[in-house]
């Protein structure tokens, strides 16, 4: 089962690097463009800068290096970007709506295996397998045992 959980921590880690890569520095030009469209802050700089951050981010939960901070900051990404690039709900187009409808889906179902990533590691915490450096914050209460 390690290496179950190992190869769906790679999965997940792929995603983030692939787009930081692909979309947020190779594309960095045409993703600026798109952000400046929705609102959103300094995107010359904030593309890039989002980019390195889920690359590091992918990175840190494929290797297991402090994954529960990766899973914050991913989490953090994927809800802004959700909100600001795909809120289908502002949309009137209906296949441009459905469209955004998916990209937002997407990113709430990658927010919900960061929070698996971040649950796991706190609760378990060195004791995850496979792993190069393990979480960085303790627990925040052992959910697995019940309290008096």
């Amino acid at each position: 089962m390690d290496l179950v959980f190992l190869i769906g921590r790679t999965l997940i880690g792929v995603v983030f690097i692939g787009a930081g890569i692909q979309v947020h520095l190779m594309a960095r030009k045409q993703s600026a463009e798109m952000a400046r469209g929705v609102g959103a802050p300094f995107p010359e700089v904030s593309v890039p800068l989002t980019g390195v951050v889920i690359i590091v981010g992918g990175l840190m939960v494929a290797l297991g290096v402090w994954p529960d901070l990766a899973a914050i900051l991913l989490i953090l990404f994927l809800v802004s970007s959700a909100y600001l690039f795909h809120g289908f709900w502002r949309i009137e187009d209906p296949q441009e709506q459905g469209n955004q409808t998916g990209h937002f889906m997407k990113n709430m179902g990658l927010v919900g295996a960061s929070l698996v990533v971040f649950f796991l590691y706190n609760q378990l915490q060195a004791s995850v397998p496979l792993s190069l450096a393990g979480p960085l914050f303790g627990p925040i209460g052992n959910v697995f045992e019940p309290t008096a």
